[in-house]
């Protein structure tokens, strides 16, 4: 390995406190030329691992991602994202962090460029690059590891400092929705509309992420309001056929006062999507 230089952009904007909750990070799939796409899988697999061991981060599922980028059919041709991109995933992924990767032949050496993005801001809040002389299985999981577990480090040292998401005025939201992901799930799991939602039930694992959901609170008249909008996803695993499948519901903007309000209003935007929303699950496990 000839240089591994690394360097960190002091940009954290809506970060916070490690201790209190892990960091969560979708890893995304390496691009580059043709010469080098055959190292990508190798290099996200060492991203996967080294974060997967360093305390204080949460990976999200490495099929997961994958499923719902090809629901959304999101597509790049470059490691570069753009700031909307960047927000539109986070939005997608309902994670704090994205990861993503670059691999690039400079004749006989291998560069590895990664960067991680802040899903608030869609900045980069770090990033760094190895460049691999001899390049064999094991010199690019070792530069890998070396990139990562600086770019790791650097990120949690940022983040130890700062305003975590959800430890200020993140906290408003989740108060308003905690609960509520539980009610959806028993709502749709209960549903007995269609037989084979019905009689393969048992088999099935239903999550509700309400991360794409986004309440803005408006204090104008002394009384707070809420502004409410975003998506609902749904996620479904079939235990027996080990398949897996994602629908979403997109919510209609509304403003409500209280808490049992906004659960009522979503739950009710709900109900006449059900069957549609059960369908799209099903289909998607064939």
């Amino acid at each position: 390995m000839k240089e591994i230089k690394t360097t960190f952009a002091a940009i954290i904007a809506f970060c916070g406190c490690l201790a209190a909750q892990e960091i969560s990070i979708a890893v995304l799939e390496p691009v580059g030329g043709r010469d080098a796409r055959n190292h990508a899988s190798l290099v996200r697999n060492q991203i996967v691992q080294t974060i997967t061991g360093t305390k204080g981060f949460q990976l999200m599922d490495r099929a997961r991602t994958d499923q719902i980028l090809r629901e959304h059919d999101f597509q790049r041709n470059t490691g570069l994202i753009s700031s909307d991109q960047a927000r539109e995933l986070g939005k997608m992924l309902g994670v704090d962090y994205i990861v993503t990767s670059e691999l690039n032949k400079h004749d006989d050496d291998l560069e590895i460029s990664c960067q991680a993005l802040d899903i608030v801001t869609g900045r980069v809040v770090a990033s760094g690059s190895g460049l691999v002389e001899e390049v064999t299985a094991k010199s690019i999981m070792e530069s890998t590891q070396d990139l990562m577990g600086s770019l790791l480090k650097s990120l949690n040292t940022n983040v130890s400092g700062a305003a975590r998401r959800g430890s200020s005025g993140g906290s408003s939201e989740n108060n308003m929705l905690s609960g509520l992901d539980d009610e959806i799930r028993t709502i749709v799991a209960n549903n007995r509309s269609i037989p084979k939602w019905n009689i393969n039930r048992n088999n099935y694992m239903l999550e509700v992420d309400l991360s794409g959901v986004t309440l803005n609170e408006n204090r104008q008249f002394g009384i707070p309001t809420y502004r409410v909008s975003g998506t609902v996803h749904f996620f479904l695993s079939d235990s027996e056929s080990g398949n897996n499948s994602g629908a979403d519901l997109e919510l209609e903007e509304f403003t409500e006062m209280s808490k049992d309000l906004v659960h009522k209003k979503i739950k009710s935007q709900l109900q006449p999507k059900i069957i549609n929303i059960i369908r799209e699950l099903l289909a998607g496990l064939d």
